[in-house]
C-alpha cells in the first residue's frame, strides 16, 4: 500500500523533516519519491526500520555525488534537478551532505517577505496616520462645517452655473 503527504513548509526546517521521514520509515513506510513543486511525497509500505534521512538543496545537481554512494554508507533515494534524497543506517556517517543550500535559499526568502512585510507595514502605517489626522480635524473643527478641496471645486463650478 502506498502513502502520499502533503507538506508545504518542509524546506523551512529542512532537519524536521529529515526526522519526520526517519520516523515514518520506523512506522513501515519508506520515502519513494518527493515531488519537490507540489511538496508532496510518496511513500511505500516497507519492514519497519532504523533509517535516517538527508535531503540536500544543489542547484543542477546530476543526483547523487558518488562520494555519498561509495562504501554503501548512503542508498539513493530519489533525486531531481536541485535536490537529492539519501538515506543511512549509521547515526554518525563519516561523510554528511551540508545544508548550505537550503541556508541561503532560506536566507533569500526571509529578506524578500521582510521586504513585503515592510511596505506593507508603511502603507497601513500612512494610512491610519491619514485618518487620524482627519479624525483630529473633524473632532477638532468645534462642529463648523469641514470643506474639502473636491467640494470646493464642486462648488466653485455651482457657483458659475454649471
Amino acid at each position: 500500500m502506498s502513502k502520499r503527504a502533503f507538506r508545504p513548509f518542509w524546506s523551512y526546517d529542512v532537519v524536521k523533516t529529515e526526522k519526520w521521514l526517519s520516523q515514518m520509515h520506523a512506522d513501515g513506510y519508506a520515502l519513494l519519491r518527493i515531488n519537490f513543486a507540489a511538496r508532496l511525497f510518496y511513500f511505500e509500505e516497507t519492514v519497519p526500520a532504523a533509517v535516517f534521512y538527508r535531503i540536500v538543496l544543489e542547484k543542477k545537481s546530476n543526483g547523487v555525488p558518488p562520494i555519498y554512494l561509495e562504501n554503501n554508507i548512503y542508498a539513493a533515494v530519489c533525486s531531481s534537478p536541485n535536490y537529492y534524497v539519501i538515506r543511512t543506517q549509521e547515526t554518525e556517517p563519516e561523510a554528511s551532505p551540508s545544508y548550505g543550500g537550503f541556508l541561503s535559499q532560506n536566507k533569500k526568502i526571509k529578506f524578500v517577505v521582510g521586504i513585503i512585510l515592510l511596505f506593507v507595514v508603511m502603507l497601513l502605517g500612512m494610512n491610519l496616520w491619514i485618518l487620524i489626522s482627519l479624525a483630529g480635524a473633524l473632532l477638532l473643527s468645534g462642529g463648523t462645517e469641514t470643506v474639502f478641496f473636491s467640494d470646493l471645486a464642486h462648488t466653485a463650478y455651482a457657483y458659475r452655473g454649471f
